[in-house]
């Protein structure tokens, strides 16, 4: 029972990992679609005068919801000066420490978000020429910073259960095995 629970849990979670890079992917092309558009129309003197507000909100969803993805393919920029110098249980815990201030640094920002959606809410203001509710475009923060929250938990649990089953050959060599 236990198995299949896990089982349906990991196919849920696949499936929400393909349905944000689609999500993604699509406001990607959606984004690139408009801007050709808006430089088509102005060469012929069309106006197109929504485009770039369009283009600019289809990046902002395109960005969060595919921060998730970075998040959990451990896909971000990193430097990699200091755990390339240390071995063993300090390479371990300076890694589970650089976790932690990741996950503080997305609550932190998933507050702010929140209280950035509540004030959009509040006030109901839209965007000057769409008239897109602003709420919406400061959700997919809330969103994406909400998901790749739960995608570093994923991510640190994955790796204290790496060190925990794994011998680490530096850590072979601390220890004098």
């Amino acid at each position: 029972y236990m198995r299949w629970n896990m089982l349906l849990i990991r196919k849920i979670n696949a499936g929400l990992i393909n349905i944000g890079e689609f999500i993604s992917a699509l406001c990607t092309i959606a984004m690139v679609f408009i801007v050709t558009l808006a430089v088509i129309a102005r060469l012929l003197n069309i106006q197109f005068v929504s485009a770039d507000e369009l283009a600019r909100y289809v990046m902002i969803w395109s960005i969060y919801i595919g921060i998730i993805s970075c998040t959990r393919r451990r896909g971000h920029i990193a430097v990699e000066i200091l755990p390339t110098l240390l071995k063993g249980n300090a390479k371990k815990v300076l890694q589970v420490v650089i976790h932690i201030i990741v996950l503080v640094t997305l609550i932190w920002l998933f507050k702010l978000s929140v209280d950035l959606v509540g004030h959009a809410v509040g006030n109901g203001q839209r965007a000057p020429i769409t008239r897109i509710p602003y709420w919406f475009m400061y959700s997919s923060m809330t969103i994406g910073l909400g998901m790749s929250f739960i995608r570093q938990l994923e991510v640190m649990v994955q790796d204290i259960r790496l060190f925990k089953k794994k011998s680490n050959p530096d850590m072979d060599s601390v220890n004098g095995q």
